[in-house]
């Protein structure tokens, strides 16, 4: 199979999917030679499409009321990110999964090259890093990372074919697994903890060392791009030596090169900022952290 890669997501049809249009335009931006694909829990607002048919992005493919036979709980959209369709990805030889409030930038090592590498060292189909391991989430609660992940096809669907299945009848039903007697999509990482249960149940290795891939290297944080999900709260984004540890210098000058000088980009987002405020003040404190950051040269 000639390597391709595709980008995916799944988010709320409520403000989170306000983030549809900058995650299209910087990762055709970032990555023209990707594909993404979106799948919307509901309907997307006539404003966002819109905006959509605006951007130059043409690779990518939205599917709204996606997984519409699921109930939905608070947390369950990032749970049916390790749920989707195995037919939507047959020409595909990598899937990055991640939140739909990613930014893209460029790195030196393409993000296809960085991955298929990573998974040659990790011997898995896929690659991701150990969550926390405080007493609170080991245990039952183990968890794998979800902001780095990454899957080889068609490997990782066939292996986890069997966990997949299963895990699909316990959200359909809203049923606990017998891990524990928690219901699926209640809890906010329960997305990370059911990643975790089906590399187990499929009898995949999983990373022991924290913030580490299964070849124990610590994970580049150029590949976790820019995250506006840490532009939420002012104990993060204020930050300076948290947020140089999540967000590299080498990624502040990525996006001050790609975005800085982009009338478009800037259109776009005072264009999402008019239909989310929420949205739109993340994005305005993102870009205003950048530039100081970058006029520090830390």
């Amino acid at each position: 199979m000639t390597q391709k890669l595709c980008i995916a997501t799944v988010c709320s049809a409520n403000h989170y999917s306000c983030y549809v249009p900058t995650f299209l335009y910087s990762a055709h931006k970032a990555y023209p030679d990707a594909d993404v694909k979106v799948y919307v829990l509901g309907e997307l607002r006539e404003e966002i499409k819109t905006l959509l048919d605006e951007i130059p992005a043409k690779n990518y493919e939205i599917t709204e009321n996606a997984f519409i036979d699921y109930p939905i709980k608070r947390w369950t959209s990032n749970a049916l990110r390790h749920l989707l369709p195995v037919y939507d990805f047959v020409e595909y030889s990598h899937i990055f999964i991640c939140d739909v409030d990613f930014v893209f930038v460029k790195q030196g090592k393409p993000m296809l090259k960085y991955y298929d590498d990573l998974l040659d060292a990790c011997g898995e189909p896929y690659a991701t890093f150990r969550g926390h391991t405080n007493k609170e989430w080991d245990g039952n609660k183990k968890r794998l990372g979800e902001g780095f992940f990454v899957i080889k096809t068609p490997e990782w669907f066939k292996q986890t074919a069997q966990a997949r299945s299963y895990y699909e009848k316990r959200l359909k039903e809203l049923k606990s697994d017998s891990f524990d007697d928690i219901k699926p999509g209640t809890y906010r990482e329960y997305g990370e903890v059911l990643l975790y249960r089906i590399c187990k149940a499929s009898k995949m290795r999983t990373p022991n060392l924290p913030w580490c891939f299964l070849n124990n290297k610590k994970v580049d944080m150029l590949y976790r791009q820019v995250h506006l999900g840490d532009f939420k709260f002012g104990r993060r984004h204020k930050n300076w030596s948290k947020m140089i540890e999540y967000l590299p210098f080498l990624n502040v000058v990525s996006y001050a090169k790609m975005f800085w000088e982009d009338k478009e980009w800037d259109k776009l987002c005072a264009a999402v900022g008019s239909i989310s405020e929420k949205v739109g003040d993340n994005l305005k404190r993102a870009h205003a952290h950048i530039k100081e950051r970058y006029k520090a040269g830390v």
